[in-house]
């Protein structure tokens, strides 16, 4: 797994008329694939990728390498789905700008100071975030309000 993993959790239904993620098997093991050219060859729906149907609170995991991608809801109905995706500092540093990364690591760690302050949670021993040394966090709001404003990366 180069690039990490992706968790989906479902809140809607999701079905191939609102555009659910749909996904080509074993493309994940192939190697670097030129995804531009497949989707000007062949459009949005790429040959032999099939729809990920979803009920709410049904929960997908997948690698980060599989092509993947959900078409438009021009549906009426809603498709909301929340996704965390995971993947190493190495597979990302290469292809983005340092800063950009450091903003989104800073955004990680201002969740995790946020919740040590929060009064809340005293009882718990606190996380310590692997890339905190990368991503110190600067006290001005401005600062705060550009970090949490930063786009997440995307491979």
């Amino acid at each position: 797994m180069d690039r990490g993993l992706n968790i989906g959790i479902y809140l809607h239904p999701s079905s191939e008329e609102n555009g659910c993620l749909r996904v080509i098997p074993d493309t994940h093991r192939g190697g670097k694939i030129d995804v531009h050219t497949m989707r000007d060859t062949h459009g949005p729906i790429l040959p032999g990728s099939l729809p990920l149907l979803a009920s709410p609170g049904d929960i997908s995991v997948h690698d980060r390498n599989f092509i993947h991608g959900s078409l438009p809801n021009t549906s009426s109905d809603p498709r909301v789905t929340i996704y965390f995706g995971y993947h190493k500092l190495a597979s990302v540093d290469a292809i983005h700008d340092p800063d950009h990364i450091k903003r989104r690591a800073q955004t990680i760690n201002l969740c995790i100071l946020e919740r040590q302050n929060s009064e809340k949670y005293d009882f718990e021993v606190p996380y310590t975030y692997a890339l905190s040394s990368l991503a110190p966090v600067s006290p001005s709001e401005q600062k705060i309000d550009d970090i949490l404003c930063t786009q997440p990366l995307s491979l």
